[in-house]
C-alpha cells in the first residue's frame, strides 16, 4: 500500500512584520524561493533548475494569487489584507 501525502500553506502578498519577530516571507519571495532566485535562495550553496511536474511555475502562481486576492472582498465588501493569506 502506498500513501501519498500533500502539504499546502498560504503566504502573504506583503510580509507581516511584528514587533519581535522576524519578517514573514511573502508570496513572491517563496516564489523566488521555489524557481531557485540568487536574491531569495541564499541558504542553499549550489541551487539546481527547479522542475515542474504539474501545472504552472511559481511565478505564475503567485501572480495568479496576487490577482486573486487583489480583486477579493469579503462579505462586508471590505478588500483582503495585504498582510493576509492568500
Amino acid at each position: 500500500m502506498s500513501y501519498q501525502f500533500i502539504h499546502i500553506e498560504s503566504y502573504a502578498r506583503v510580509g507581516s512584520n511584528q514587533k519581535g519577530k522576524d519578517t514573514k516571507w511573502n508570496i513572491h519571495q517563496i516564489a523566488g524561493e521555489a524557481m531557485r532566485n540568487d536574491d531569495d535562495c541564499k541558504h542553499v550553496k549550489e541551487p539546481k533548475d527547479p522542475a515542474v511536474i504539474f501545472g504552472v511555475d511559481a511565478y505564475a502562481a503567485a501572480a495568479m494569487a496576487q490577482k486573486w486576492a487583489d480583486s477579493s472582498i469579503d462579505a462586508s465588501g471590505r478588500k483582503l489584507r495585504k498582510d493576509g493569506s492568500c
